[in-house]
């Protein structure tokens, strides 16, 4: 990893140069030890402009005569309930892997492990 020494650590705000530096993948110190994320609705935001019109697939279908929107409604909705209960599912089975970690059977097993060098 190469060390950008453009941007000015005196100020919050990186120069142009520091923002192109950063975007090619070099990391300044100041962004090496973030993590980098594509946010769906900042990323919308940015690329929609004000001054431009713009419309979503389902919204022009429908208005072009497409009858299924409700049905792909519903099947959203039904869609989100299965994931947020699979998402409670797969959380609690993380906390149980968690607990079961810390109990004294497995702390002695690791133990064991440990003397043999794993």
């Amino acid at each position: 990893m190469s060390v950008c020494v453009v941007c000015d650590e005196s100020t919050d705000v990186p120069s142009p140069v520091a923002w192109i530096c950063f975007l090619r993948r070099c990391c300044c110190r100041r962004y090496d030890k973030t993590k980098r994320l594509v946010v769906p609705e900042a990323l919308r935001v940015v690329k929609l402009s004000s001054a431009r019109r713009y419309s979503t697939l389902g919204v022009l279908a429908s208005q072009l005569g497409w009858k299924h929107a409700e049905l792909i409604g519903r099947l959203e909705a039904v869609r989100k309930e299965s994931a947020a209960a699979f998402h409670e599912k797969r959380k609690g089975a993380r906390k149980a892997a968690a607990t079961a970690a810390q109990s004294a059977e497995v702390q002695a097993i690791n133990a064991e492990l440990a003397a043999y060098g794993y």
